[in-house]
């Protein structure tokens, strides 16, 4: 083997052992949803406001309150009225601090014409505010519960205004609404996110007929960034593209912002390791909302103009692929099978040839 043959096989070699394989999902299909075509939006950034400010008015809305019951009933009330809504609770338990047995209840909303043969997508947030601020800076205040207008409130107002206009003025069903209870407890004596981890682990959904998630979570902030959360963009990145593609050609590209957030542990999750795609769209609570987890997350965090950018924007998204016959949108993990079963093939082959290489030169 001579100098140039041996560099070729280098090359070749390095192709094989530095390109990440890509193990598309279930999901997988073959054409790009996107459209830069302007689709007619209905999303009413003022009524998701007035849905959040009735869910702050009852309070901290912790697991097992009758404030939170309060808000089953707004679901319930908000939904019923044009009879065009089914509405489930899922009801479960868990012990808390001092062995008490709290009743959990998730809610999911199903438009009566949905049709179970064909795939269909849900719209995901949590209902439950902490009942702790234990990140605000007064000692006093971080023992009390949060309002939660924004990290709750938020996104049970953008996902049933979202799939009211879907139902009503697109006229489209194959959806689902899933609100979470329990979700934001973690450091309290429980874990996080049970309510979405007992939704999918007990089998309510065949997730097979899920198309997509999209979870709504700290969503009308004032200037709120959304940057792109790490586990969604990890196996969900179609998805995610689609969407901040969107908002940028929408013109809401100062909310959604091309940066990585990082990995959040979210209601998204359980759907990910099911191997559902899966986005969460969230604001950074890390270096961008201040009010995360303190008393000051309060109504007067609030803002329209963060509502309709994420309302519009979701809903374009969702028209578009209503409108597309093959959108792409896909799941993906690392194959790390094959990835070690070639080094174990290439690795000996390259080691021969060097010694060969070597003895010749």
């Amino acid at each position: 083997m001579n100098k140039k043959m041996f560099v070729v096989f280098f090359l070749v070699l390095s192709l094989f052992l530095f390109e990440s394989t890509p193990q598309v999902g279930r999901n997988e299909v073959n054409t790009s949803i996107h459209n830069t075509t302007t689709k007619i939006t209905y999303f009413n950034a003022t009524r998701a406001f007035n849905l959040i400010k009735a869910q702050v008015e009852f309070g901290p809305r912790i697991p097992g309150s009758n404030a939170i019951e309060n808000v089953r009933n707004l679901v319930v009330n908000t939904l019923s009225s044009s009879e065009s809504w089914m509405i489930e609770f899922q009801n479960f338990s868990k012990l808390w601090v001092g062995n008490l047995n709290i009743s959990l209840v998730n809610i999911i909303c199903t438009p009566v014409s949905i049709n179970l043969s064909q795939p269909y997508f849900l719209l995901l947030a949590h209902y439950d505010s902490r009942i702790i601020a234990d990140m605000d800076p007064d000692p006093v205040l971080a023992t009390q519960p949060v309002l939660g207008a924004n990290d709750g409130a938020s996104g049970v107002a953008v996902g049933l205004e979202l799939g009211i206009v879907l139902r009503e003025y697109h006229n489209i069903s194959n959806f689902r609404i899933v609100l979470f209870d329990a979700e934001d407890q973690g450091g309290t004596g429980w874990d996080w996110i049970i309510g979405s981890s007992y939704f999918v682990s007990s089998g309510k959904l065949n997730l097979t007929d899920v198309s997509f998630a999209i979870l709504f979570d700290m969503v009308g902030g004032k200037n709120a960034q959304f940057k792109r959360e790490g586990h969604s963009y990890q196996h969900s990145k179609s998805l995610v593209n689609e969407i901040w593609d969107t908002a940028e050609h929408l013109g809401y590209n100062e909310y959604f912002i091309k940066e990585d957030l990082g990995k959040i542990t979210d209601d998204h999750l359980p759907f990910i390791d099911e191997g559902v795609i899966a986005v969460d769209i969230i604001d950074d609570f890390r270096s961008n909302y201040k009010a995360w987890h303190t008393s000051s997350d309060t109504l007067d965090q609030i803002s329209i103009n963060t509502l309709e950018a994420t309302g519009r924007t979701v809903e374009t998204v969702l028209l578009n692929f209503e409108s597309s016959n093959t959108p792409e949108i896909t799941f993906t993990t690392s194959n790390s099978t094959t990835s070690i079963n070639l080094i174990f093939v290439i690795i000996p082959l390259f080691l021969l040839t060097f010694i060969r290489f070597r003895r010749i030169k």
